[in-house]
């Protein structure tokens, strides 16, 4: 059975089972009996298998997954993407709270940037470094708010930025 590269990474195994349809899920957990894994918060999840000896033979060479399951995966993956890059150049913003906390964050921030129209790959890395820096509820600040309604409507992200007061910069800090 030919398995995807990084079915054993608990960031990543949830969803990939859930991309599966039943049948496929089916087959994959065959020869197991359970399958546990963790989730982000450190509490268990898992899987119930059939433990067969001899599984049926595959129906399929490979797991296929439909455009809208893979598009998911890829959506689900976007924000341990952007925190491995800025772990790697701004490490510092990791300090203000668990792994767990930091991917929450930023996973729940990525939603605001897609209603606004923040499409661009480093634009959203921004927008999450701010998540990280700044006090979670700084999207709610008026200036942002606008600044968020006007990248809806079309405006750069990034120009826009440019336009924000000084008191949005003092009053989102985070503590």
């Amino acid at each position: 059975m030919e398995l995807p590269v990084r079915w054993a990474d608990s960031r990543t195994l949830p969803a990939l089972l859930a991309a599966l349809t039943e049948t496929r899920s089916a087959h994959l957990l065959s020869p197991i009996y359970r399958w546990w894994s963790l989730r982000r918060d450190g509490s268990l999840v898992s899987w119930q298998g059939t433990a067969e000896a001899k599984p049926a033979p595959a129906e399929f060479d490979k797991f296929p997954l439909s455009d809208t399951a893979f598009a998911s995966l890829v959506d689900i993956a976007e924000a341990d993407a952007i925190l491995a890059n800025l772990h790697d150049v701004q490490p510092d913003l990791f300090h203000s709270g668990t792994p767990a906390e930091c991917h929450a964050r930023v996973a729940r921030h990525l939603l605001v940037a897609s209603a606004s129209g923040i499409e661009a790959a480093g634009q959203r890395q921004h927008f999450s470094a701010l998540a990280l820096m700044l006090a979670d509820d700084f999207t709610l600040h008026p200036a942002m708010a606008s600044l968020l309604r006007r990248t809806r409507q079309g405006a750069n992200y990034l120009s826009e930025l440019d336009t924000l007061p000084d008191d949005f910069w003092q009053a989102r800090s985070a503590a």
